[in-house]
């Protein structure tokens, strides 16, 4: 029985994405990771349940795989939806932190 290993190179992404926070629930601190295909001014802005605005973080990022940590005593626990806006489109998730 012959077996044959072919290796391709690894899949990168092309497109805009973002990722699920890590991790997730989160207590103290948390990392929002994206990927960008090309160097863009990115913002990233934290919502309670209601809507209310908590936190917004704007940054300028580089083409390739990005974090962005958010340590936040002040945010409140329970469902917290965040969204990142780039040149290249706007998507958003949620994250529970926990107590």
């Amino acid at each position: 029985m012959d077996v044959q290993l072919t290796f391709t190179d690894p899949i990168v992404t092309e497109a805009f994405e973002l990722l699920q926070n890590q991790p997730n629930p989160f207590k103290d601190r948390t990392m929002i990771g994206f990927y960008l295909p090309g160097d863009s001014e990115v913002q990233l802005i934290l919502r309670d349940e209601t809507g209310r605005l908590l936190k917004s973080i704007k940054t300028e990022r580089k083409a390739g795989y990005n974090t962005i940590e958010i340590e936040e005593d002040a945010l409140i626990s329970g469902f917290i939806y965040y969204q990142l806006s780039t040149k290249f489109g706007t998507k958003a998730k949620k994250m529970l932190k926990l107590k």
